[in-house]
């Protein structure tokens, strides 16, 4: 498994793992709109403020998402979420894991 910075292709398979209001507002809040386009969706992410990675597994297989943002001196992780086919399976805690590695 690798983390990976987040792509246009990621983005549409993402987007495949909501199926309603309640889905996308329990992962990203009141704020992310449902239904969604590919613009909306991009615009909601907020990439321009929160750095975000995909984990990846074998043969390309997008395995889980996540963003992380800097406030008041702190790293917070947020929108973290697993490929609905994937869960588990402990692929959350490898990708927390990723993002600890990256900020030693």
């Amino acid at each position: 498994m690798t983390l990976q910075p987040l792509n246009n292709t990621h983005i549409i398979e993402l987007m495949s793992w909501f199926n309603d209001q309640h889905d996308i507002t329990q992962w990203a809040g009141p704020y992310f709109r449902y239904p969604f386009t590919a613009q909306t969706f991009i615009e909601d992410l907020n990439l321009d403020v929160w750095t975000s990675f995909v984990l990846v597994g074998q043969q390309n297989v997008l395995l889980a998402f996540g963003q992380y943002y800097q406030q008041k001196n702190k790293c917070h992780l947020a929108r973290l979420i697993v490929n609905p086919i994937q869960r588990g399976g402990g692929i959350a805690a490898t990708l927390i894991k990723h993002y600890v590695n990256m900020g030693n």
